[in-house]
């Protein structure tokens, strides 16, 4: 597996080229991650973004980029993905769909890190609060 293979990652920034559409977007990151056309359009789908594909990524409010970015997750398989706050900017119908798929992707045997202020909703077997003191990974 090359890096781009084996690792998805995230980041609060969205890395999404303004001046691009949204389906130019996704075609950079589906080449770069031989991305499989089925799970190109079934993403579109599962994040509703299939209405803005010929928008320009400037045109777009945070929430859109942020799940423009978050559909890049399943091009392709990368058995770990690093997540940076993936819940900002996402209404309660979208964080319900990114939990789906991180508990797709952890059922697969998939590994998940994911930095957040919020709430993480998944059936990970282990969990690691950082609000706690000692610091304790805990078994779910």
């Amino acid at each position: 597996l090359t890096h781009s293979n084996f690792i998805r990652y995230i980041g609060h920034k969205d890395a999404i080229k303004m001046s691009l559409t949204v389906k130019q977007n996704l075609s950079f990151w589906a080449k770069l991650y031989n991305g499989n056309n089925k799970y190109f359009e079934k993403n579109i789908d599962d994040f509703l973004i299939n209405n803005v594909l010929d928008i320009p990524a400037c045109k777009l409010s945070a929430g859109f980029r942020k799940r423009v970015s978050l559909t890049r997750l399943s091009f392709g398989y990368a058995p770990l993905w690093i997540l940076d706050e993936p819940y900002t900017n996402m209404d309660k119908r979208n964080i319900e769909t990114l939990d789906n798929l991180i508990n797709k992707h952890l059922k697969k045997g998939g590994m998940v890190i994911i930095a957040s202020h919020q709430l993480i909703n998944s059936k990970a077997n282990y969990h690691l609060n950082l609000d706690n003191k000692p610091y304790l990974t805990r078994r779910l």
